[in-house]
C-alpha cells in the first residue's frame, strides 16, 4: 500500500520530478527488505544494497513510463510533458 499512496500523492499534486520517484523507490525497497532485527553482516549489507539498487531502477522505470505525466488529467494541453 505505501507505493499506491506515493503514486496517488504524485498524481494529485502533479509531482513529475525524477528525484521523487527515485527516492520513493529507494525508501520502499528498504521498507520491504530491511528488518531492524537483521544482523549486520556482509550478506545482510549486500542484500540491502541489491534491494536499494532495485528500488532505484524501479523508481526510474516508473518515472519513465508514468511519472513524467503525473497529474495529466488535471492539466491543459499547454502544460503536458514533452516526449523524450
Amino acid at each position: 500500500y505505501p507505493a499506491v499512496i506515493a503514486v496517488m500523492l504524485a498524481e494529485f499534486f502533479s509531482w513529475r520530478s525524477v528525484w521523487f520517484y527515485l527516492g520513493t523507490g529507494l525508501i520502499l525497497s528498504l521498507l520491504a527488505f530491511h528488518t531492524p532485527q537483521e544482523p549486520v553482516d556482509d550478506l545482510a549489507v549486500k542484500l540491502d544494497m541489491q534491494a536499494m539498487a532495485a528500488g532505484l531502477v524501479g523508481g526510474f522505470i516508473y518515472w519513465l513510463v508514468a511519472g513524467r505525466g503525473a497529474g495529466i488529467t488535471r492539466r491543459s494541453q499547454d502544460n503536458k510533458p514533452v516526449p523524450l
